[in-house]
């Protein structure tokens, strides 16, 4: 598996200045490349360099990323941004980190809106494993070393950082996680790359997390989104939970909302990033994170590398569609619902885009697949245990029932192929 590890992103446009930073000409800042890294530092309509970004207060360096791992922009934008950096229409493709510089001196994120895969699980058969351990090896440049692996998974391998192959289970597939720690020293279209890869291979995508990073954008996203979800204005996922950590003097240690049930095939957090990491004041880093998992996660998948060149777009629509804040007012259809003025405001640009579940399987031969992994191992223990026959069993399990009558393609392909009088099912 061949991605390039060090992201360069010379399509993102360069850093534009807030209101109250633009000239009285409405002069726009420009790109060059300065001297912290290789990273573009700002000027002004009169060619003189900008202050630099405050550095953080922290002084502990350990486990963060260099300053050469930031990327790169070398495109100007054509007009200024009414916040500080891309907009969410527009995200840099790629997960802000804090720069190390020499002395130890820890500077923030540059100011923008940043966007990428924060978690990639796939699963496929078992007969795939030798070939998965050997890209993942090519892909983490190390041999794995051997760990417990995943839940219900009696093998693993570990590829440090973030990168665990898991096998041995009952049904006898074999999984791979990337996480974000992996995922964050790769750009935008790499992660993607990598996704589109494991998806050649054979495998499906069972976990996806989506992130959007605000940066030093005034949104106030944490504080907005749990008065809605007080109001009554959450729509699309059912249910939400306040997570925050304050300190007896009132200082938070975290700020994080919870939306939907973790274990449903989509739920959500807002979170301040900032906080979490431990390096930024309160409301300067904040994040929006999607969880897709299952049919959800293969519907997100699809649409992501089969038009790799806006993936980022379609991740921000993805993020933003799988749920909303609408205003209540009485109405029972949601549609008649406005937005919520600080959604609306947030969204203005952005195509929302939702997954929905996945409907039956399309052939007789992909049910009987689910069929015989899902169900039937477990029934012919039954029978073997009853020392009863399978037919048996069967027929006990079946008392009651009622068959359906709905016009499926299943029945319909099952039905020729009876006719045929082949034995053949596989």
């Amino acid at each position: 598996m061949s991605v390039p590890q060090r992201p360069c992103l010379p399509e993102t446009v360069a850093v534009a200045a807030r209101p109250s930073e633009q000239s009285e000409q409405g002069g726009e800042r420009v790109a060059a490349q300065g001297s912290r890294g290789g990273a573009p530092t700002c000027l002004d309509q009169n060619g003189s360099p900008e202050p630099e970004r405050r550095p953080c207060s922290a002084t502990d360096a350990a486990g963060l990323k260099p300053a050469d791992n930031w990327p790169c922009w070398s495109e100007a934008p054509k007009a200024p941004f009414v916040r500080s950096g891309p907009g969410l229409s527009n995200p840099r493709y790629v997960t802000p980190g804090i720069e190390t510089h020499e002395g130890g001196v820890l500077e923030l994120p540059e100011p923008g809106v940043y966007a990428g895969l924060d978690w990639i699980r796939c699963t496929g058969p078992e007969a795939l494993i030798d070939r998965l351990l050997g890209e993942m090896r090519d892909f983490a440049g190390i041999e794995g070393k051997e760990c417990h692996g995943a839940k219900h998974f009696k093998n693993g391998a570990s590829f440090e950082p973030g990168v665990m192959v898991s096998w041995g289970h009952k049904n006898r597939v074999c999984q791979v996680d990337v996480q974000g720690q992996r995922l964050r020293l790769i750009d935008g279209p790499a992660r993607v790359e990598v996704l589109r890869q494991l998806l050649e291979m054979g495998m499906k995508a069972r976990r996806l997390d989506l992130a959007v990073d605000f940066v030093d954008q005034q949104r106030a996203m944490h504080r907005q989104a749990v008065a809605s979800c007080q109001a009554g204005e959450l729509c699309g996922l059912r249910s939400y939970e306040v997570k925050d950590r304050i300190q007896a003097n009132g200082q938070a240690l975290s700020r994080h909302l919870a939306l939907g049930a973790r274990e449903s095939p989509v739920c959500a957090r807002i979170y301040d990033k900032g906080l979490e990491q431990g390096y930024a004041v309160e409301g300067y880093w904040e994040r929006v994170e999607v969880e897709f998992k299952k049919d959800r996660a293969e519907a997100v998948a699809d649409a992501l590398v089969k038009d790799a060149q806006r993936s980022a777009q379609t991740l921000v629509s993805f993020v933003f569609g799988a749920f909303e804040f609408r205003t209540k007012t009485g109405r029972g259809e949601m549609a008649r619902r406005p937005l919520s003025p600080w959604w609306a405001d947030l969204l203005e640009g952005v195509a929302a885009a939702r997954t929905s579940p996945a409907g039956d399987p399309a052939s007789f031969r992909s049910w009987l697949a689910w069929l015989q992994t899902a169900a039937l191992p477990r029934m012919l223990q039954c029978a073997e245990a009853a020392r009863i026959t399978p037919g048996e069993l069967m027929e006990w399990f079946c008392q009651g029932l009622v068959p359906r009558t709905d016009d499926s393609p299943i029945v319909q392909e099952f039905v020729a192929w009876f006719a045929t009088g082949s034995g053949e099912v596989r």
